[in-house]
């Protein structure tokens, strides 16, 4: 008998095949979630130099980029700087999205977000030490934190030669440059006691003793021997009496000297100046300091429009000089350059001075009396102003002068106060004919203030006073006066009025 399958049958070969399915797919190798994660980080670095000089201020652009396929989030730069490097700060700023930390001092060893064609570039500013020698490396770093496809570029080298620098106060003293070496050396003689054309090394193998000379013979020369500078240089050396020839010898200083790469600069109160001394004169001022090598020499440049173009001043090639020659009443614009023994030069901001203008000279015929009437009434006040030629001059050029009302006099009298106003109100009680005088005095600018020369000028004006109470009041004081005048008002009218009846009966 048949029996039909069960349902379990009927499903047996379904699920075998999706079980051995499942096995088949559990048992193949795993495809790696990440297989696709990947980038391509690079980085590099640059201080667009090839050579530096101990001292020399140096700047550094390090950018590390992501060229894909995928992002990074935690990428790392890093740059470790080398000692020779001092005083680093740097800052830093994202590009397409890279983000990193915004400043620091020092080594870099930052975190930070790279995506697709994003990138981050850091500034490190620094100096070159002093004592540096041989070459300047700087390496960067980045590191991914996903597999990079392309590590090989994940590290950067920037390498400099550093030049030998302008050396000041080696032992013995002198200034460096390059090998061409000034070297001054002490002064030593008997017992100690100085004596020119005797010289002692102050640092050496075997320095002389008491009694013995030695004379400089040259030539000097630097090597650089375990990361130190040494000078080397030659004397002869012998006893002082005689002077024997012994052989040269050869004598080593050692440093690592100091290098100048520092301009001069000016002490306080010292910075330049300049002033006119006169409508053709300017006088140019300045002090300069040098701790290193010392200031070499001066050299004063002008010009008459702002900002250039500059000439040499005739001369003017110390501290303080005086610039003579000049236009009168003229603006100069002044740039001083200062240089040192080892060839740093500071040039300053402009200045200038405007040469002073010639003395006005006053002129006595233009001092003036000015009266509000000629003809006051007795008894009534009038006004009068005196004005003299540059009574107004505040002076400031030396030989300036100048006229100034001092006093008047009309019956009564007064004197002006010190700076004006020189104006009066005067009453004069009686009719007549009055003469009012003001004496004017000149003063010359000497000094920087206004003196008095002992020189006067007198203005006078005359004027009629009218009678206060009737026209035949007859004035009875004042120094003149005309007494018919009144006659003559009052005899008026009636000889008019005569004459014309004399005409009336004519006519009839």
């Amino acid at each position: 008998m048949n029996r039909k399958p069960d349902l379990l049958t009927k499903l047996r070969k379904p699920l075998s095949l999706v079980l051995a399915c499942a096995l088949a797919f559990a048992s193949a190798p795993a495809a790696i979630a990440g297989d696709n994660d990947i980038a391509d980080l690079s980085i590099t670095i640059t201080n667009g130099v090839a050579s530096v000089t101990p001292g020399d201020n140096v700047t550094y652009t390090i950018t590390a980029s992501n060229a894909g396929p995928v992002a990074d989030t935690g990428a790392t730069v890093a740059c470790t700087l080398p000692s020779m490097l001092t005083n680093a700060t740097w800052t830093g700023v994202g590009a397409n999205g890279g983000t990193c930390a915004a400043a620091g001092m020092g080594d870099i060893s930052d975190t930070v977000n790279l995506p697709v064609n994003g990138s981050v570039t850091y500034t490190v500013s620094a100096s070159v030490d002093l004592t540096a020698v041989g070459a300047l490396i700087v390496t960067a770093n980045v590191s991914a934190s996903i597999p990079d496809n392309n590590p090989s570029n994940n590290s950067t080298t920037d390498i400099d030669s550093i030049m030998p620098g302008l050396i000041a106060n080696p032992m013995p003293t002198g200034v460096w440059q390059n090998t061409d070496i000034l070297v001054t050396l002490g002064v030593v003689g008997i017992e100690g006691q100085p004596d020119s054309g005797q010289y002692a090394l102050t640092q050496s193998s075997a320095a002389p003793g008491a009694g013995e000379y030695v004379d400089y013979t040259g030539p000097v020369t630097i090597s650089d021997e375990s990361g130190f500078n040494y000078l080397h240089y030659q004397v002869a050396q012998g006893q002082e009496q005689g002077r024997g020839q012994t052989p040269p010898t050869l004598y080593e200083a050692f440093g690592p000297y100091q290098i100048d790469k520092t301009a001069p600069n000016f002490s306080q109160g010292y910075a330049p100046e300049a002033m006119a001394l006169s409508h053709s004169e300017i006088s140019l001022y300045s002090w300069a300091t040098d701790g290193l090598s010392g200031v070499a020499s001066y050299r004063w440049q002008y010009a008459q429009t702002p900002g250039g173009p500059y000439t040499d001043v005739p001369g003017g090639d110390t501290d303080t000089y005086t610039h003579a020659g000049l236009a009168t009443n003229t603006t100069y614009y002044y740039i001083l350059h200062v240089t040192d023994n080892a060839g740093n030069v500071l040039t300053t901001g402009e200045i200038s001075a405007t040469t002073l203008r010639e003395p006005d000279e006053a002129d006595a015929d233009n001092n003036t009396i000015t009266l509000s009437t000629f003809n006051p009434t007795a008894g009534e006040p009038f006004n009068f102003t005196a004005a003299g030629d540059g009574q107004n001059n505040a002076g400031g050029v030396e030989g300036d002068t100048r006229f100034v009302p001092q006093d008047w006099s009309v019956n009564p009298s007064g004197t002006f106060p010190l700076g004006g106003p020189y104006a009066a109100s005067v009453v004069l009680s009686a009719p007549g004919t009055y003469t009012l005088r003001v004496v004017f005095r000149l003063e010359q600018w000497s000094d920087g203030a206004w003196r008095d020369t002992g020189t006067t000028d007198v203005k006078s004006a005359s004027l009629y006073v009218w009678a206060e109470e009737s026209i035949l009041d007859v004035p009875q004081t004042g120094d003149g006066g005309a007494r018919w005048f009144g006659w003559v008002l009052l005899c008026a009218p009636l000889a008019i009025a005569a004459a014309a009846l004399l005409r009336r009966r004519r006519a009839a």
